[in-house]
């Protein structure tokens, strides 16, 4: 089984995502979706994620991410980490990916997304719109 570890990052309500590249042999290729990745041997998820969001936008967090919550799905454990973006999109390095962008809850919902690199339209994955329900029932609850 296969563990990794995402990043929700928040700015002004609104949340980076990734356009994952065209590769066939990635989950998800050519959709939306959250930074972070595969847990190294040795490596706790919370190590993982910092040291993804390093590798894949040059960013270090100013302090640990919160771990939020973990999901299991037949082939791989996904934990999960909440933080807030604290530098303009615009300071950081794309390495990863096709595109990134600061997306609202709404355009989560609507299942698809412009990516302005590409010039259309690009599909959410799947995954996002559990990280939404779980967004949406945070700000809801008591």
């Amino acid at each position: 089984m296969h563990e990794v570890a995402l990043a929700v990052l928040e700015q002004d309500s609104n949340f980076l995502i990734q356009l994952r590249d065209d590769i066939d042999e990635i989950l998800f290729p050519g959709q939306w979706g959250l930074f972070g990745g595969h847990i190294e041997p040795g490596e706790t998820p919370s190590q993982a994620v910092h040291r993804e969001l390093f590798e894949e936008i040059s960013w270090f967090a100013d302090k640990p991410l919160t771990p939020w919550f973990r999901r299991e799905s037949g082939a791989y454990i996904a934990y999960l980490f909440r933080g807030t973006l604290s530098v303009s999109i615009d300071q950081l390095f794309l390495h990863e990916g096709q595109d990134m962008t600061l997306a609202s809850l709404d355009q989560l919902a609507s299942g698809s997304i412009w990516s302005h690199r590409l010039n259309e339209y690009r599909s959410v994955a799947p995954g996002l719109e559990i990280v939404r329900q779980h967004l949406v029932s945070s700000i809801h609850a008591p």
